[in-house]
């Protein structure tokens, strides 16, 4: 702790920080309707797709009826020895793709916490694909925005992107759709609760300074627009920023360490691109 505040006003004032909840409305303490994942063209909200999905993770995906099929014969038995099992599902011989054996190691922990009767792996996967295509779809649109509008908030604070910023990866479908239960009942428009999930494009910002993250978070609450090199927000001068990122909802985990004692703030913020918005999070 001394190492990462050496001035102790610093660390109180830190551990003090907050920030207005935009996920509420101004007016009233419910939650707003309109801080949910809209689709990448931003003319309505996420909704469950049919046919092939269209997002690059679930088309690479590929996940088999063999795959699921033999899926289910998993579901029943102990726990132990669970990813061994499931790389035994791929034909012998053949090198075990690691983004699929990790989708089924999610799939069969998933269906083992299902109440019964427990669903057919592949009735589960496709109706998994259905409700979150449109919202992975998404976040791959605006995954290169992101990483520029990050790298342009570490430089407002003079540090360099590379040394703090650690992108992480897509969150994995069967983890976007068991996070949605818990938004059940928040909204009863019928918009799926998978539109609530804002930890799908997400990364963490690591500081060897802690003076640094509450400059960042200063930043984040001011909003940081996108800017080309004559300092005009789009080269015409008179137009709103294209690009801008900005703080929605902060969880101030100095002030008040979780259980096993990590530091560290929670933030929920909205990407806009040219009036279409996409929720993220990012751990400081």
């Amino acid at each position: 702790r001394r190492q990462a505040f050496p001035r102790e006003g610093d660390r109180v004032y830190l551990e003090n920080l907050a920030a207005p909840d935009r996920l509420l409305l101004s007016d009233e303490p419910s939650f707003d309707p309109e801080m949910r994942q809209r689709t990448l063209g931003g003319t309505a909200f996420i909704k469950a797709r049919e046919g092939d999905p269209r997002s690059d993770l679930l088309t690479d995906a590929a996940l088999t009826d063999d795959l699921l099929h033999g899926l289910d014969g998993l579901v029943a038995q102990a726990s132990e020895g669970d990813e061994a099992a499931v790389r035994r599902l791929f034909p012998v011989g053949e090198a075990v793709p690691a983004a699929q054996a990790a989708l089924l190691l999610d799939l069969l922990r998933h269906l083992r916490l299902s109440p019964p009767p427990v669903p057919a792996a592949a009735d589960e996967w496709r109706r998994i694909v259905s409700r979150t295509d449109d919202l992975l779809f998404a976040a791959e649109g605006f995954r290169p925005h992101f990483d520029a509008m990050l790298e342009a908030l570490v430089s407002e604070v003079g540090l360099d992107s590379p040394a703090v910023v650690r992108p992480g990866p897509l969150l994995n479908p069967v983890r976007i759709y068991a996070a949605a239960k818990a938004y059940e009942g928040r909204f009863n428009d019928g918009v799926l609760e998978e539109a609530c999930v804002s930890s799908v494009l997400r990364a963490d910002l690591v500081f060897e300074d802690g003076s640094k993250i509450w400059a960042v978070v200063e930043e984040l609450i001011e909003g940081i627009d996108a800017r080309d090199e004559d300092g005009d927000a789009d080269g015409d001068g008179d137009a709103p920023a294209a690009c801008r990122l900005e703080l929605i909802r902060l969880e101030n985990g100095f002030g008040n360490p979780d259980a096993v004692h990590s530091r560290r703030l929670r933030c929920i913020v909205r990407l806009s691109d040219k009036g279409v918005h996409h929720l993220a999070e990012l751990e400081l």
